[in-house]
């Protein structure tokens, strides 16, 4: 294309006055025109493929087994081995925490996150939900015409609700008609849907999709000027998207400027056209269209798609519906773990989708070998791990996240440094920060999905410095702006930190037990990721006679449960002082109570390398457990789960309580 479209600007030139600057100045213009148009297009030709992999392969009954999030966009790999690509496309509306409540994007909830075990956030039609708590926040980009369900149950567009009931209706998705009206179904809305184009896109630009007909399958769609209609081959007969007739479109713009489309895979082209038939040109402003998706997001357990047309597809990953979970045994098969068995089970994450539960977790070493486990679950003849809900033994679906790329992007990591800097850590301050730099930026670049808050705590029992969760780039300058030494974590990144710490009692002298439950009460943790502690001291854990900041704190479930966290100790410095509940206490606790590792050091730090700790290796090989839960369990009360883990000399078991949502 680029060279006929050179040779016009060459024939047009022919007449005037030689002028080379002027005449190259148009080449390289239309030259990058050019280039962008084709790249758009190669996007957009992705994309259809992109959707139709995804009809054929669900109306052919095909799981996913692989999503990986890459710098391209999300790799989608399904059971027979097709796959494809999709961008990354975010709309800022991720379930965090804030002040102890769950936010949506920059929308305060108000349901508080603190003790709420089992409280996990997920979707119900098509909004935001925290335990049995609607939200009324949709999970879609509002772009102020896209259509959701509000919090009276009816369909809005935008800031109109339309008054049709959406509970009992999820088949009439919504689209938009012949009149570009958006309809639900049979009924028409009665909005425009004119200007929705959350991907960008012109009134010459052909949005291509897909809709459900009344035969049961899906056929390719044509907008035009907001209005969609059925797209039609050159005989005039709907395009099925799967099946043996199915038709694959690819688009171009030739060389007069318009819109054309190929029904044969790119034989022959024929125009598009408009409802008036009229032959459909690219704008003048260019294609301004740049995918025909406006919201790419992996919400657990499902990948959602919102093409630009208003399609909403939902694809199911494989490994958390329920399909896959093996049934409960009819008989006790949970081994004898033997007396005072191991509670070093780190504590999991649980999330909750239509009654299967969640278990993320970091990984397990074996104390004896060094090596660590790979977890089999119930009906694999080297089971290693089992799972009881109030003393029943239940089947449970294990991945290993060296199993499958799949898990490797989905299961998040959410890791907060806590740093003594009083000043007999002035020796090792240095090398901690330099060291906490380096290993974060190492994760990251490393393809897990991670995130980097730090608290700094010091010998008055004071709060003395904190950042929320950042990237490690962002982390490094915080840690490096605040100077050297000690002084690297002290200061907060906002007001909003600074102004929480002030309002936390003193308790006297250094206490990593104040520092760890500030960030928890403070910090933006995403939903459904794993939170990691990693406490640097020299010395005891000092809560001054305050039991609400003693280690003891984080042995009581009631007061931090398996979802909160484990905490991970990296002590440096010699034990010359004696132990003693709520005054001089030994910080390994934590990470006992909590499944945890403890690594010891010199006082100088020297030679660590924070990548040698058995934390990285635990995010490494984590894991996540699967499992039903009866519906009598949904009744708002703390029910007992015990997990065991028995191989070879490993003896481990810990019981935690989940509160499960009422769905």
């Amino acid at each position: 294309m680029t060279m006929t479209l050179l040779g016009l600007v060459l024939l047009a030139s022919c007449g005037k006055e030689y002028d080379d600057a002027e005449l190259w100045s148009k080449v390289n213009t239309l030259d990058r025109r050019v280039g962008d148009i084709e790249s758009t297009l190669s996007r957009l030709n992705s994309d259809l493929d992109a959707i139709r992999i995804t009809v054929t392969a669900s109306e052919s009954g095909l799981s996913v087994t692989s999503v990986v999030q890459t710098s391209e966009g999300w790799r989608v790999t399904y059971s027979n081995g097709s796959s494809f690509t999709l961008p990354n496309l975010e709309d800022g509306r991720t379930p965090t925490i804030q002040g102890g409540t769950w936010w949506i994007g920059s929308t305060n909830t108000g349901v508080k996150a603190a003790g709420t075990t089992g409280r996990s956030v997920y979707i119900r039609n098509n909004t935001w939900w925290v335990g049995d708590t609607d939200t009324g926040i949709s999970i879609f980009p509002m772009d102020g015409r896209t259509p959701h369900i509000g919090p009276n149950y009816t369909w809005w567009v935008g800031d109109t609700d339309t008054g049709i009931p959406a509970t009992g209706i999820d088949g009439l998705s919504p689209h938009i008609g012949q009149n570009g009206n958006w309809w639900l179904g049979l009924t028409d809305t009665g909005v425009p849907a004119a200007g929705q184009g959350g991907g960008g896109s012109t009134a010459n630009v052909p949005i291509l999709g897909v809709d459900l007909f009344t035969d049961g399958r899906y056929y390719w769609t044509q907008t035009l000027n907001g209005v969609k209609t059925w797209l039609l081959d050159s005989r005039g007969h709907m395009m099925p998207v799967s099946g043996g007739d199915a038709q694959r479109p690819i688009i171009r713009v030739n060389v007069e400027g318009y819109w054309t489309i190929s029904y044969d895979g790119g034989i022959t082209y024929v125009y598009i056209l408009d409802g008036n038939g009229q032959r459909v040109a690219l704008s003048n402003g260019g294609c301004n269209c740049t995918s025909y998706f406006t919201m790419v997001r992996y919400i657990h357990p499902y990948l959602i798609l919102v093409l630009t047309d208003g399609t909403v597809i939902r694809i199911k990953i494989g490994g958390g519906d329920g399909g896959d979970i093996p049934d409960d045994p009819d008989y006790p098969d949970v081994p004898d773990v033997g007396p005072d068995p191991d509670p070093g089970v780190p504590n999991p994450y649980s999330t909750i989708e239509e009654k299967v539960v969640r278990l993320d977790m970091t990984g397990i070493q074996d104390p004896y070998t060094g090596e660590w486990l790979k977890l089999y679950g119930t009906g694999k003849p080297n089971q290693n791990v089992w799972l009881e809900l109030e003393g029943k033994s239940k089947g449970i679906l294990v991945v290993n996240n060296e199993e499958t790329e799949q898990e490797i992007a989905q299961v998040k990591n959410d890791i907060i440094f806590t740093v003594d800097n009083s000043g007999s850590m002035g020796e090792e301050a240095n090398t901690i920060a330099n060291d906490i730099i380096a290993w974060a930026q190492k994760l990251q670049n490393a393809g897990l999905d991670v995130q980097f808050a730090c608290v700094g705590y010091d010998i008055n029992g004071y709060i003395s410095g904190a950042i929320d969760f950042c990237d490690a780039s962002r982390l490094s300058t915080w840690l490096n702006n605040n100077g050297s030494g000690t002084a690297h974590t002290v200061g907060f990144a906002d007001s909003r930190l600074s102004t929480s710490a002030s309002r936390y009692p003193h308790t006297g002298d250094e206490c990593g037990v104040l520092a760890i439950r500030f960030a928890d009460e403070n910090f933006s943790f995403r939903a459904g990721a794993n939170r990691i502690y990693i406490n640097f001291t020299d010395e005891a854990n000092f809560p001054g006679g305050n039991s609400a900041y003693s280690v003891e704190f984080f042995n009581d479930p009631s007061q931090w449960s398996p979802a909160q966290g484990t905490i991970h100790t990296i002590y440096s410095g010699s034990y010359n002082y004696s132990w003693s509940t709520n005054y001089t206490e030994n910080n390994d606790l934590m990470s006992t109570y909590t499944g945890g590792t403890v690594y010891r050091t010199d006082g100088s730090f020297t030679g660590v390398n924070l990548d040698d700790l058995t934390v990285t290796e635990a995010m490494k090989h984590s894991y996540v457990i699967y499992f039903r839960v009866p519906e009598t369990y949904f009744d708002g009360l703390p029910h007992e789960v015990r997990i065991t883990v028995i191989d070879g000399n490993v003896r481990k078991q810990r019981t935690f309580y989940i509160v499960f949502s009422t769905l």
